[in-house]
């Protein structure tokens, strides 16, 4: 039979950084990855030490790596009103200024007594999320240099020419290159060799030839 995995071997094996805070803001577990974090990200040791109190860490003041400046007192703020039963949940996005630059986002979850609906502590749990805002910004980049045209175009009906946003009528192939992607060849169509190249419509209207072989 199966042994079932116990709680504490769960979050030994998560794989994102987290951590047991009582309701004084005292650190009473944490798992590998948070430890680990705290060592990549630059911070002390002392951020995932068991009874490291993390709320006198941030009443204390910023921490000059946290980006936007205003992080350590957002995080005293919401951390101490979770801690207080005033909210129910907080999360946060935001950077530490390493040779690394990491993005990650923090949340915060209360324990509730399950009969006083008293706050007994909280969960604290440290994703490390560099990879996806990578990923968000090179998606921004490229939807940024995609071009699409929408709406109604103005275009002369004798000589095809579009009227663009300055009033100026271009030809067809440069406006579309200077609002799209692509790239014009140029060669003629059978229409057009008929009216223009008549001596050699005789070609065109010529049945394909070919080869039968045994």
């Amino acid at each position: 039979m199966t042994e079932i995995i116990s709680a504490h071997q769960a979050t030994q094996n998560l794989s994102r950084g987290f951590a047991i805070i009582d309701p004084e803001g005292v650190v009473q577990a944490v798992n590998p990855v948070l430890i680990q974090q705290t060592v990549d990200l630059g911070l002390s040791p002392v951020w995932s030490s068991i009874g490291f109190n993390m709320l006198e860490r941030l009443k204390e003041g910023p921490y000059p790596k946290f980006s936007p400046p205003h992080t350590f007192r957002q995080l005293f703020r919401h951390f101490r009103s979770v801690l207080r039963g005033c909210a129910p949940f907080f999360a946060m996005e935001f950077t530490i200024d390493t040779p690394s630059r990491r993005s990650l986002v923090l949340e915060l979850s209360p324990f509730i007594h399950p009969f006083s609906s008293q706050v007994e502590g909280l969960l604290l749990t440290l994703t490390d999320i560099t990879f996806y805002k990578a990923l968000e910004n090179s998606l921004r980049t490229a939807l940024g240099e995609v071009r699409t045209l929408r709406g109604l175009l103005p275009i002369c009906a004798v000589c095809k020419k579009i009227k663009d946003e300055a009033n100026h009528w271009t030809l067809i192939e440069e406006y579309l290159i200077r609002h799209t992607h692509a790239e014009f060849t140029h060669d003629i169509c059978p229409d057009c060799i008929r009216t223009l190249y008549p001596e050699y419509s005789s070609i065109l209207d010529a049945p394909d030839k070919t080869s039968d072989t045994d």
